[in-house]
Protein backbone atom coordinates (compact mmCIF):
# COMPACT_ATOMS: atom_id res chain seq x y z
CA UNK A 1 0.00 0.00 0.00
CA UNK A 2 2.88 2.34 0.57
CA UNK A 3 4.42 1.93 -2.59
CA UNK A 4 1.06 2.33 -4.07
CA UNK A 5 0.60 5.25 -2.29
CA UNK A 6 4.25 6.74 -3.47
CA UNK A 7 3.45 5.79 -6.74
CA UNK A 8 -0.08 7.74 -7.06
CA UNK A 9 0.17 10.65 -4.86
CA UNK A 10 4.34 11.87 -4.82
CA UNK A 11 3.37 13.34 -8.46
CA UNK A 12 0.47 15.31 -7.28
CA UNK A 13 2.16 16.58 -4.14
CA UNK A 14 3.21 20.58 -3.48
CA UNK A 15 5.74 21.36 -1.37
CA UNK A 16 5.05 23.21 1.91
CA UNK A 17 6.57 24.84 4.58
CA UNK A 18 4.37 23.24 7.43
CA UNK A 19 5.83 19.57 8.37
CA UNK A 20 2.58 18.00 8.75
CA UNK A 21 0.79 18.99 5.67
CA UNK A 22 0.57 17.09 2.71
CA UNK A 23 -1.50 18.38 -0.17
CA UNK A 24 -2.21 18.63 -3.86
CA UNK A 25 -3.63 21.15 -5.91
CA UNK A 26 -5.16 19.09 -8.38
CA UNK A 27 -6.62 16.72 -6.19
CA UNK A 28 -8.26 20.23 -4.33
CA UNK A 29 -9.74 20.93 -7.42
CA UNK A 30 -11.44 18.14 -8.65
CA UNK A 31 -12.11 17.08 -4.76
CA UNK A 32 -15.86 18.34 -5.06
CA UNK A 33 -16.34 16.34 -8.26
CA UNK A 34 -15.87 12.83 -6.92
CA UNK A 35 -13.38 11.99 -8.43
CA UNK A 36 -15.54 11.58 -11.93
CA UNK A 37 -13.61 13.58 -13.99
CA UNK A 38 -11.97 12.11 -16.62
CA UNK A 39 -8.88 13.30 -18.62
CA UNK A 40 -7.88 11.73 -22.12
CA UNK A 41 -4.00 11.29 -20.78
CA UNK A 42 -2.05 10.43 -18.21
CA UNK A 43 -0.34 13.35 -17.05
CA UNK A 44 0.32 14.73 -13.87
CA UNK A 45 -3.64 16.02 -13.81
CA UNK A 46 -4.31 12.37 -14.67
CA UNK A 47 -2.25 10.84 -11.68
CA UNK A 48 -3.65 13.25 -8.87
CA UNK A 49 -7.30 12.01 -9.99
CA UNK A 50 -6.27 8.22 -10.08
CA UNK A 51 -4.74 9.56 -6.35
CA UNK A 52 -7.76 11.03 -5.57
CA UNK A 53 -10.03 8.04 -6.16
CA UNK A 54 -7.40 5.65 -4.55
CA UNK A 55 -7.75 7.94 -0.87
CA UNK A 56 -11.59 8.09 -1.24
CA UNK A 57 -11.68 4.11 -1.17
CA UNK A 58 -9.03 4.11 0.90
CA UNK A 59 -10.73 6.38 3.58
CA UNK A 60 -13.73 4.38 3.44
CA UNK A 61 -12.11 1.51 4.26
CA UNK A 62 -10.38 2.89 7.53
CA UNK A 63 -13.78 4.74 8.15
CA UNK A 64 -15.38 1.16 8.06
CA UNK A 65 -12.63 -0.31 10.73
CA UNK A 66 -13.11 2.57 13.04
CA UNK A 67 -16.47 2.11 13.32
CA UNK A 68 -16.14 -1.52 13.58
CA UNK A 69 -13.45 -1.10 16.22
CA UNK A 70 -15.39 1.28 18.43
CA UNK A 71 -18.41 -1.10 17.83
CA UNK A 72 -20.59 1.72 16.48
CA UNK A 73 -24.10 0.81 15.10
CA UNK A 74 -25.19 -0.50 11.48
CA UNK A 75 -25.48 2.85 9.44
CA UNK A 76 -24.11 5.30 10.96
CA UNK A 77 -21.84 8.25 9.21
CA UNK A 78 -18.76 9.07 9.77
CA UNK A 79 -16.02 11.45 8.11
CA UNK A 80 -12.43 12.66 7.93
CA UNK A 81 -12.03 16.16 8.59
CA UNK A 82 -9.31 18.72 6.90
CA UNK A 83 -7.55 19.18 9.99
CA UNK A 84 -7.43 20.05 14.09
CA UNK A 85 -9.48 23.08 13.43
CA UNK A 86 -12.33 21.22 11.85
CA UNK A 87 -12.33 18.65 13.85
CA UNK A 88 -12.76 20.91 16.56
CA UNK A 89 -15.79 23.30 15.28
CA UNK A 90 -17.58 19.73 14.15
CA UNK A 91 -17.25 17.94 17.51
CA UNK A 92 -17.84 21.35 19.26
CA UNK A 93 -21.26 21.97 17.46
CA UNK A 94 -22.38 18.67 17.92
CA UNK A 95 -21.73 18.72 21.62
CA UNK A 96 -23.26 22.44 21.92
CA UNK A 97 -26.60 20.78 19.77
CA UNK A 98 -26.33 17.70 22.74
CA UNK A 99 -26.43 19.78 25.61
CA UNK A 100 -28.73 22.47 23.98
CA UNK A 101 -31.57 19.91 23.68
CA UNK A 102 -31.07 18.65 27.17
CA UNK A 103 -32.38 21.26 28.07
CA UNK A 104 -34.63 21.74 25.89
CA UNK A 105 -33.73 24.22 23.43
CA UNK A 106 -34.08 23.56 19.76
CA UNK A 107 -31.24 24.70 18.07
CA UNK A 108 -33.29 24.00 14.68
CA UNK A 109 -36.40 25.73 15.64
CA UNK A 110 -34.91 28.69 18.25
CA UNK A 111 -31.27 29.43 16.59
CA UNK A 112 -28.63 30.57 19.11
CA UNK A 113 -29.84 34.14 20.28
CA UNK A 114 -31.12 33.73 23.77
CA UNK A 115 -29.97 30.29 24.12
CA UNK A 116 -28.98 28.79 27.68
CA UNK A 117 -25.13 29.57 28.38
CA UNK A 118 -22.65 26.66 27.89
CA UNK A 119 -19.81 26.52 29.94
CA UNK A 120 -16.35 25.38 28.47
CA UNK A 121 -13.45 24.42 30.71
CA UNK A 122 -10.08 23.86 28.95
CA UNK A 123 -6.57 23.16 30.39
CA UNK A 124 -3.50 25.38 30.48
CA UNK A 125 -2.11 23.40 27.56
CA UNK A 126 -4.90 23.52 24.80
CA UNK A 127 -3.89 23.56 21.68
CA UNK A 128 -4.56 27.32 20.11
CA UNK A 129 -7.11 25.77 17.42
CA UNK A 130 -9.69 24.81 20.35
CA UNK A 131 -9.89 29.08 21.38
CA UNK A 132 -10.36 29.33 17.16
CA UNK A 133 -12.95 26.79 16.98
CA UNK A 134 -15.00 28.26 20.25
CA UNK A 135 -15.30 31.06 18.74
CA UNK A 136 -16.45 29.87 15.59
CA UNK A 137 -19.36 27.88 17.02
CA UNK A 138 -20.27 30.79 19.29
CA UNK A 139 -19.00 29.47 22.61
CA UNK A 140 -16.08 31.44 25.49
CA UNK A 141 -14.01 29.11 27.44
CA UNK A 142 -12.88 29.41 31.45
CA UNK A 143 -9.34 28.11 31.56
CA UNK A 144 -8.92 26.15 34.70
Amino acid sequence: MLEQLDALGSPATMAMAGPRFFGSSSVARYSDRGGSVACGRMGPEHRSLQFHAWHVHHRRVALGWLIDVLGLPAGIAGSFVTGTTVAHITALSAARHAVLAKTGWNVEADGLFGAPPITVITGAEAHPTLYKALGVVGLDAIES
